[in-house]
């Protein structure tokens, strides 16, 4: 009991620092392994119940962003301490059952001694699942592993052969395939291909990274892109941003803004992905091709 329950805390603060706002990337690598490791010597139930637990309580961190900014002035719920529960299931218990059945068919391969599959299983179940949301909600690709990995350059480069999904299928994989290694699963000859394997799939993956992050050619063609935020101090226009914001006035404040910094010299507008309300009252000047609101 002692080690279910110190590998789920493990694995929950690994996810908890490693994902949100301000994800630490490489903790993202590591989160699932302390769990992935003790599942195999618990019962079926017990192990979905620590994956599932861990990552809801790591991505807990998300909590107050989603109280403060995603549930805005003049929502009913905005003055409670509970979420809307369409985002309370969205955010926090879809994904926790999702990657404990990934956790879960990980046990069974390895109890089946079959490594490769292990491996496997858990970034092919969560990718599945990030793609289905991808493409059918309104919120698009928010949430994705991809944006824990922001500051880690070379294996951001995947997205451009891969799109976002290989770059969380790269880290998932990595946890998964060293826990199979670590659990003893398959026998010596079978564990040593499967680490030699594994090990130069990584190894191919991030060094084509690293080769275009340093030696890609400039690019000919570049545009000019202006990104409005309003929460940042340093950001001019922020107060007026974030006055009118508190009054629910996105879609005229945020068309303000672009007018403010310049929209005839900029090709392109940021807007932050919580405002659809601007993006879908933007319109770019029309004798400015490329011009429009850019996500």
């Amino acid at each position: 009991m002692i080690l279910v329950i110190a590998a789920t805390v493990v694995s929950a603060a690994l996810f908890y620092f490693g994902t949100g706002t301000h994800p630490v990337w490489w903790l993202m690598w590591l989160a699932p392994i302390p769990v992935l490791l003790v599942v195999p010597r618990v019962r079926g139930r017990v192990a979905y119940a620590m994956a599932a637990f861990a990552w809801f309580a790591g991505t807990l961190n998300m909590w107050s962003y989603l109280r403060h900014v995603v549930v805005l002035p003049g929502n009913p719920h905005a003055n409670l301490l509970v979420l809307p529960p369409i985002i309370l299931v969205g955010v926090f218990v879809i994904p926790s059952l999702v990657f404990g059945l990934a956790v879960l068919l990980w046990r069974a391969f390895v109890i089946w001694n079959d490594p490769w599959r292990a491996a496997l299983v858990v970034p092919a179940v969560w990718v599945t699942y990030e793609y289905l949301v991808g493409v059918t909600s309104a919120h698009g690709t928010s949430g994705n592993l991809v944006y824990t990995q922001m500051n880690f350059l070379p294996v951001l480069q995947l997205a451009s052969v891969f799109g976002v999904w290989g770059v969380t299928f790269c880290v998932l994989f990595f946890a998964a395939a060293v826990a199979a290694l670590l659990s003893g699963a398959g026998t010596a000859g079978q564990r040593q291909m499967f680490a030699a394997a594994a090990g130069l799939l990584m190894l191919v993956m991030l060094t084509f990274g690293w080769w275009r992050v340093h030696f890609m050619p400039e690019p000919e063609h570049s545009v000019t892109v202006g990104l409005l935020a309003s929460d940042l101090p340093q950001t001019a226009y922020a107060a007026t941003l974030r006055i009118q914001l508190a009054a629910g006035n996105n879609a005229r404040t945020g068309l303000g803004a672009v007018r403010h910094v310049g929209c005839r010299d900029l090709q392109g507008h940021g807007f932050p992905a919580a405002e659809p309300a601007i993006r879908k009252g933007w319109r770019g000047p029309a004798p400015s091709p490329g011009v429009g609101c850019w996500r």
